[in-house]
């Protein structure tokens, strides 16, 4: 009688339920007794775990570490049954298995009966627990469901009958398929305490960047992560999976050299002696005094990419003034200060600088705009907050909990390596640190730097900010001391994006369809009746003006994007789209609305996928379907509440088999207004009520009131932007046309295109200018070409963002803009007072083209106002020919560079010049 390898037997050679071998006989995968040596019914003969070291030779986990794997795993689960796995508790456990090509077949056979040793002591046949089995490669597999089997023997024989499937490690399919779909309504016990055990030999090659926010929301619904690794150099990866605290739910094989008891909470479910532990992440466990304390010394550390937009800029800075409303500075319980870091850190204010919360707010909001930088060095903000914030001498107090509250919107690009040591000694100093990130390409580094999983949080816009302001305060008390009437009413500007009623003021929306047919809806019902819906919705939008776009998502068992918010900029083309559609690809039985609204909310509804939330544009959302949906409800419900508090607008129709009551609950308020029911795709367009249900509330889908057509603009693929507001609104009132005229020249750098173009989208939209202006742009080279016409002001100013430099010429015909101007643009027989011109040049007037001064004689004859803009180090005699002169003073304004186009001065100084002759 022996003991498996590295098990530790006591003097009787006892080795609890798991002898190896006796008298020849290969291993039996279980034995049930000690002195009768006896096997159980249906065992399978099994190398014996001596053999182990043979058998593993030629796959890629090692000897030692599969042998310590089958003993990490044996005792993970001893320390399991030891917390509470007694016959009055209840479970439903997943179990995960790597499958890829790293693990070899050789090994994963090996891991199937690691599989078998998890399942060997639970309850399963009186029904307390219940296993579901889960595969991952390039794609995850469920190979059985948590209600499929109802005996331990079965489980273990279905586990031992699934095969290898080799290829990538898709770690965040297999944990999404896990929460979405084996956690569902169908099979999950609402009484009985999820969990799911991710046994993995590598780092995820497939999907890598999903893996951590997979993990996160997973954790989020309720579900326990234990993470196992084997033979892993590096843990970080498994580390940002596993529940918390990480020394009982991470695990790897080189922990297990010498095995060690594990802590006694790592199964946080009844014990057998029917007492309920705290859930682990409100043990007092390391628990941050900061949880507890009606007294906090907090400081904000900040980094602003290039790429961040006022709007949204402001946004963070309401965010942050929201984040006190509710703390108690004036009596100084609570204290705020403020870094951020770029390519070093540096102090924006520190703890003593402000005792009020008034002022507190004030220096927040009079944080700079041009503090941001490409630059990111996230480790030297962390010194700086440590060393120098908080320090006694910049306010900081002892025996007060210091909060730390990271906000980023980029990833660190200066001295990646030494975030996690400064982040560590920062929490050494007892320091909790909170991260929120938005738009990250990769997460894992805030979620690394934050003091618990649960303390940071990844966010796809800025639109999410108010929501966690709430989640923040009810966390820690000394943001929520005062139950009183918000007092920043003023200062607070409101959160969030308008929803329903902006959209059916608002000129401009973003509208989606999300569409199930199921796998018996026919050809014909599909063509004449949902695909027709579908089209009809469109059939007036105000796509070719840049006011509306549309975007398609399909659902079945997959998900798919038809076509995003930027692919189609006329309406026509959207249309005809639509109508190339066959029925075969659309058609499934299944309804994964949950996966639907999360590739909706991370792709579609994105700055690249085109959507212009940012920019206060709202954004509907149509749900068509004809059955209920499969995936978890739970899931789902999360989903359409993170859409709502970006400021979606639900609509939803069902039809036929669809679930009305799930509808109902998902569609914005009232519900008799975003709600439809039919009893067929035919039914829907009987008429036009079902239409104009939907496109009665969203008036960018409306015909347009009769105005004179835009010229479109080029239009790229990319989202548009939002541009910075360089100066307050002006009163400028009554300019009936603004006509601007620039110049397209090959010597103009990408940059300063671009920087051009969001100056005149300042100029047209933050400065105050009327909203009855009608505005004109023309761009000039060797030819010229109108990019909008005679359009209103508030729809022109959408698409002036589309303007792309295509156009490049080393000639500039000044003269001929003019002559296109007096011929196309301007009215025969108009009154042209109040039509002003902007002339915007960075050279000279090419002298080969049509003579300008006589053209712009013209137009001042006529009583035009001509302006110019000057983008030279130099005097710009052509300029000085043609601008207007009042008291011999000239409306002309020079700038060196394209670079101070962004500054308040210049704009303001423009602005100025327009009121002439009002």
């Amino acid at each position: 009688m022996t003991c498996p390898l590295h098990w530790l037997d006591t003097e009787g050679m006892t080795c609890a339920l798991h002898w190896v071998d006796t008298e020849g006989m290969t291993c039996a995968r279980h034995w049930v007794d000690t002195e009768g040596m006896t096997c159980p019914l249906h065992w399978v003969s099994r190398k014996c775990f001596s053999d182990w070291q043979t058998s593993a030779k030629s796959g890629k986990m090692a000897t030692n570490a599969m042998s310590l794997y089958m003993v990490l795993m044996l005792s993970i689960w001893d320390q399991i049954s030891a917390q509470g796995v007694c016959l009055d508790e209840r479970m439903d456990l997943v179990i995960i298995v790597d499958s890829s090509s790293t693990l070899g077949e050789e090994n994963f056979e090996l891991v199937l009966g690691l599989a078998e040793t998890i399942v060997d002591d639970i309850d399963i046949d009186s029904g307390n627990v219940h296993v579901g089995f889960m595969t991952f490669g390039t794609s995850s597999e469920i190979r059985f469901e948590l209600n499929e089997y109802d005996t331990k023997v079965s489980v273990i024989d279905a586990i031992y009958s699934v095969e290898y499937s080799g290829g990538g490690s898709n770690t965040a399919d297999a944990l999404s398929a896990a929460r979405s779909k084996v956690f569902s309504t169908r099979s999950d016990r609402p009484d009985a305490q999820n969990v799911i055990i991710l046994i993995t030999d590598g780092y995820s090659d497939i999907n890598a960047d999903r893996t951590v926010r997979e993990a996160e929301l997973t954790r989020q619904n309720g579900i326990k992560i234990y993470a196992v690794g084997v033979g892993l150099q590096d843990t970080s990866e498994l580390d940002l999976i596993a529940s918390q605290p990480l020394d009982i739910f991470r695990h790897t094989a080189e922990d297990w050299y010498e095995p060690v008891e594990l802590k006694t909470r790592m199964f946080p479910a009844a014990r057998c002696d029917g007492e309920l532990p705290p859930l682990v992440e409100e043990t007092n466990l390391d628990r941050p005094l900061i949880l507890d304390s009606d007294e906090q010394d907090l400081v904000f550390l900040l980094h602003f990419s290039n790429d961040m937009y006022q709007a949204e800029f402001k946004k963070i800075l309401n965010f942050m003034t929201s984040l006190i409303e509710r703390a108690d500075i004036d009596s100084g319980l609570v204290r705020v200060g403020a870094a951020l870091y770029r390519e070093s850190g540096v102090v924006i204010f520190d703890l003593k600088a402000y005792r009020t919360k008034k002022e507190v707010v004030e220096a927040i909001e009079k944080i700079p705009f041009n503090f941001k930088s490409n630059r990111a060095n996230l480790g030297a903000g962390i010194n700086v907050v440590r060393d120098q914030m908080l320090a006694d001498s910049a306010g900081d107090r002892q025996g007060i909990p210091n909060g730390v509250v990271v906000i980023t919107d980029s990833n660190s690009n200066i001295n990646v390596d030494g975030i996690d040591e400064s982040s560590n000694e920062l929490k050494d100093a007892g320091a909790t640190i909170f991260t929120i990130g938005i738009g990250l390409e990769n997460p894992n580094e805030i979620v690394s730097v934050a003091s618990n999983q649960e303390f940071s949080y990844i966010l796809n816009d800025v639109a999410q900010l108010p929501a966690l302001t709430t989640r923040l305060q009810d966390r820690v008390p000394s943001l929520s001391k005062l139950d009183l009437k918000p007092v920043l009413e003023e200062t607070i500007g409101s959160l969030g994006f308008p929803t329903g009623s902006k959209l059916k003021s608002s000129e401009s929306a973003d509208v989606v369809i999300l569409f199930h047919a199921g796998h018996k809806l026919k050809s014909k019902e599909f063509n004449k009746g949902l695909k027709l819906f579908i089209s009809r919705l469109f059939e007036k939008a105000q796509v070719d003006s840049g006011s509306a776009r549309g975007a398609v998502i399909n659902y079945g068992a997959a998900v798919k994007e038809v076509f995003g918010l930027n692919k189609y900029n006329k309406k026509s083309l959207l249309r005809k789209a639509i109508q190339k559609w066959k029925p075969k690809p659309f058609r499934n039985s299944k309804a994964d609305l949950t996966a639907a609204l999360r590739l909706l909310r991370t792709k579609t509804l994105s700055k690249t996928g085109g959507a212009r939330m940012s920019e206060g544009i709202p954004t509907a959302v149509v749900i068509v379907t004809d059955m209920a949906s499969t995936s978890d409800s739970n899931a789902a419900s999360q989903e359409i509440n993170n859409l709502k508090n970006m400021g979606v607008t639900m609509f939803t129709v069902g039809v036929a088999k669809a679930d009305n009551n799930e509808l109902l609950s998902m569609v914005s308020q009232p519900q008799d207004t975003y709600h439809q029911s039919a009893k067929s795709y035919f039914d829907l367009v009987k008429g036009d009520s079902h239409v104009h249900k939907i496109t009665n509330e969203i008036r960018a889908l409306q015909k347009k009131s009769a105005r004179p057509p835009a010229t479109r603009a080029p239009v790229t693929t990319r989202a548009p932007v939002i541009i910075p507001s360089t100066t307050a609104a002006l009163n400028v009132d009554h300019t009936k046309h603004l006509i601007i005229v620039f110049q397209s020249s090959s010597s103009t750098s990408p940059k300063d295109f671009k920087t051009l173009v969001k100056f005149l989208h300042s100029l047209t939209t933050y400065t105050g200018i009327s909203r009855d202006t009608d505005l004109s742009v023309v761009s000039f080279g060797k030819f010229s070409q109108i990019l909008v016409n005679s359009t209103d002001i508030t729809t022109a100013d959408n698409f002036i963002l589309t303007f792309d430099k295509k156009l490049r010429s080393k000639m500039a015909d000044l003269g001929g803009a003019f002559l296109t101007i007096l011929k196309y643009v301007l009215k025969k027989g108009s009154h042209f007072q109040n039509t002003h011109i902007i002339v915007i040049m960075d050279k000279t007037v090419d002298k080969k083209g049509i003579d300008y001064t006589i053209t712009a004689k013209k137009l001042r004859e006529r009583g035009v106002v001509i302006h110019g803009i000057s983008i030279t180090d130099k005097p710009h005699p052509d300029l000085e020919q043609v601008v207007t002169y009042s008291d011999s003073k000239a409306f002309l304004h020079m700038v060196k560079s394209y670079a101070e186009l962004e500054k308040g001065p210049i704009l303001q100084s423009v602005v100025s010049s327009l009121q002439y002759g009002e």
